[in-house]
Parts: C-alpha cells; sequence; structure tokens
C-alpha cells in the first residue's frame, strides 16, 4: 500500500485517498509506451528530414515528432528514477548531487504529463518522507533547507494534489497550507523578494547575516510566487503582492531579470514572466518576451542572454515563456526552436547541456557584473535530467496551444 508520511502521520492513499476512482487505468495503459517510440515503421529521421513548407508553421507531421519527443524524454527520465522515488543531477564539489531540490522540479515537469502517476506518487512520498525535521527541503538532505528548493516542493503538491482532486479533503489542504506558511517564512519583508536561505541559520552553508545567499533574489522569487498561486492566491495574497511588487522592480530597463544562481538571464525571466503572466501584468511580460525575441539566434534557439551560443535548457525556457501569448505559437521563433529542440535531442531521450547553475562566492552580490561572473564556479546537470525535464514540459507546452491534446489536430 501507498503511505504518504507527513510530521509523523501516514495517509493511506492507495485505498483512501488515491482510490480506484482516481487512479483507475491511471498507471496502467501507458499511452506513450503504447505508441512504441522507437518502433521501425516511424523513424524519428524520416520525420526530422520531411521538411515543413514555408507556407505552414506546424504540420500533423511535426506534432507526431513532437509527442515522440516527449514520449522518449519521459522514459528518459522515469528509467533514471531511483527505486526509492528520487532523481539526482548537478555536482556542487564539497556538496555533492542534488536530491530534493531536483526531484521536485523534475516530479513537476512529469505530472503534467498523462500516465505518469506512478513515477509522480514514488517521488512525493520520498519528498515527504525526507523532508527536514525543521520543515522544508533543500539542495539535498544533508544540508540546510532552502526557499527554492521548498518552492519545488509546494508547487509540486499543490499541482498534483487539485490535479487528483484530493484538496477537498481537509488533510491535504492542511498540510499544503502549512508547507506554504514555511515557504513565506523567506519572504524579506522590506523587499518582498525571496532569500534562498535563513541568515543566522547555520554559517556551514554560508548563510551568515551578511552572506548573499541570504538576499532577496528574483528567480526564487518567481518560483515562489507561482508556488502560492498552484496553491491558492486567495491565502496568500499579501505574499504575491509583494513579490510582483519586487520583481517588476527589478526587471532590467532591457527586459530580463539577473538571477544569482543561474549563469543566463532566461531562467530568472522565464520564471517572472510566467509569474506575473497569471497575475496579469501584461506590460513586463511583453517587454522580457520582446527581449527574448531580439537574441533569437535564427532556425535554432536561445542562448544564455550573454552569448548567442543556442543551448537546449535556455531554447526550452525562452520557447515557454513565448508560449504565455497564444499568437506567439505562429511566430517563426516557436517553430524554429522546437524543429531545433526536436533535431537535437539525444537517442535515448535527453539532451545535452552546459555548466548553468552558478555557485557564487557568498561575499559576491551581483555574480552576473564584468568579472565577477568569470570568478564563479558553475556547474552542469550532469545526469542531463535537469535540461531534458525543462525541454520536456516546454515541448508540452507546444502541444497543449497547439490544440494537439484537445483533438483540434488530427493524430495521424
Amino acid at each position: 500500500m501507498l503511505h504518504i508520511w507527513i510530521r509523523g502521520f501516514s495517509i493511506l492513499t492507495n485505498e483512501q485517498v488515491l482510490n480506484s476512482r482516481i487512479l483507475s487505468n491511471r498507471i496502467l495503459n501507458d499511452r506513450i509506451s503504447d505508441k512504441n517510440i522507437l518502433n521501425d515503421k516511424i523513424s524519428d529521421n524520416r520525420i526530422l528530414n520531411d521538411k515543413i513548407s514555408d507556407n505552414q508553421i506546424f504540420n500533423n507531421r511535426m506534432l507526431n515528432a513532437v509527442e515522440l519527443a516527449i514520449g522518449k524524454a519521459s522514459n528518459f527520465i522515469i528509467s533514471n528514477q531511483s527505486d526509492e522515488g528520487y532523481w539526482l543531477d548537478f555536482y556542487i564539489p564539497g556538496m555533492g548531487k542534488s536530491s530534493q531540490w531536483v526531484t521536485a522540479y523534475i516530479a513537476y515537469s512529469l505530472s503534467r504529463l498523462p500516465n505518469t502517476d506512478k513515477s509522480v506518487q514514488k517521488a512525493i512520498v520520498w519528498l515527504l518522507h525526507t523532508k527536514f525535521s525543521s520543515g522544508g527541503w533543500g539542495y539535498h538532505q544533508n544540508c540546510l533547507p532552502d526557499a527554492d528548493s521548498t518552492a519545488n516542493v509546494v508547487r509540486l503538491l499543490a499541482y498534483y494534489f487539485k490535479k487528483e482532486n484530493l484538496l477537498t479533503q481537509e488533510n491535504f489542504v492542511f498540510y499544503l497550507h502549512e508547507f506554504a506558511d514555511l515557504l513565506a517564512s523567506y519572504q524579506d519583508r522590506n523587499t518582498g523578494g525571496f532569500l534562498t536561505y535563513l541568515p543566522g541559520s547555520n554559517g556551514k552553508y554560508h548563510t551568515m547575516p551578511d552572506s548573499a545567499w541570504c538576499i532577496s533574489e528574483p528567480s526564487i522569487t518567481a518560483m515562489a510566487g507561482n508556488a502560492f498561486l498552484t496553491a491558492g492566491p486567495e491565502w496568500f495574497e499579501q505574499e504575491i503582492s509583494k513579490a510582483r511588487e519586487f520583481l517588476i522592480s527589478r526587471q532590467n530597463s532591457a527586459g530580463y531579470w539577473d538571477s544569482y544562481w543561474w549563469d543566463c538571464r532566461i531562467y530568472g525571466t522565464s520564471l517572472a514572466c510566467n509569474f506575473l503572466k497569471q497575475l496579469g501584468e501584461i506590460d513586463p511580460v511583453k517587454k522580457a518576451i520582446s527581449w527574448l525575441k531580439s537574441i533569437f539566434v535564427p532556425s535554432k534557439g536561445w542562448g544564455n542572454g550573454y552569448e548567442a551560443v543556442p543551448y537546449p535548457f535556455y531554447t526550452a525556457l525562452s520557447l515557454s515563456s513565448l508560449l504565455l501569448f497564444e499568437n506567439n505559437i505562429h511566430s517563426r521563433e516557436v517553430k524554429d526552436s522546437v524543429l531545433w529542440l526536436i533535431e537535437n535531442q539525444n537517442e535515448d531521450g535527453s539532451w545535452f547541456s552546459k555548466p548553468i547553475l552558478r555557485v557564487p562566492d557568498p561575499q559576491v552580490r551581483e555574480p552576473w557584473v564584468g568579472s565577477n561572473r568569470e570568478k564563479c564556479e558553475v556547474v552542469t546537470d550532469v545526469n542531463l535530467l535537469f535540461t531534458t525535464a525543462t525541454v520536456m514540459g516546454a515541448l508540452y507546452d507546444f502541444l497543449n496551444l497547439s490544440g494537439y491534446y484537445s483533438g483540434s489536430a488530427s493524430h495521424e
């Protein structure tokens, strides 16, 4: 039986909460597997080499190729999940690989796809079982909890509980809001932004009061905002409002947001656009998208916002931002980037990556400025799971907006 442990309480979910009405036929009959992704009848190369006419933004063959790419990506991710339910990715010297943070991020991307319940449930059980006794989640179980990891877990739980109609049950609402309240404790009362770590909690991971690891950060603020919106905006109006004001105040005049933890201008920009668009803040989002279009590498995708060298991670994040507005699906940037992502998928379903996660010295407050950027350590998602989950999510956004899943497109 599937148990979820929260603060010592055992919630029996297979029989009482995730009952047969919810789970029936979900875990069985995997639609992606049924299509037999690697079937010789449908050659990936044949699909990719079939040119789309200039007067057609996308056709059914392209949409089918996108779905196949999503299926291969989800298979790659699920096949790399541990028996306990977690994933490992990135490697920071002195800290090792991430488990809690990346598991929450990856599981959220998977949870949006059909027929992934078994994998997502395993991840959720593991995350709830490994929650810090003091509350929250972190890079992994043996370091301090942080706002970003906690926000990723809250977003995952809120989305999945809603998807499975679990928030009609009082215990799930109670614990979700308890976790979200904990996340709210990371919000700076002066700026409205969210801190990565609470200052003074422990000096081991550079969380002394003067550390830049304990200052308001745009990408973490946007992730926290998205988590609150998913958990229930009516419960967190003040936190959401302050986060909105902080992000608007921190947008660069060119349209992007700098990020402390990422060696790019794309990640924070993508999260901020997602959050602000849901709040109806159209002008800053359009400004950001105009900037993204201005740095697009024709016939390919996006670089990190500094150099014009496209990578799947940045391309997927930028693609998701453009797709926040339905009319952008007909843009050349969307068509070119989707095709480029399909063409650059590895045989095993993953996408290639590069050093993307920045680990600044805690005394450096603006690691994106000049020589500071060159001095920072930047690490790669060595298992390619973080990048692959990001691309998979962006391609899923594209198929949803194209009407492919609603039946408006033929699936021949």
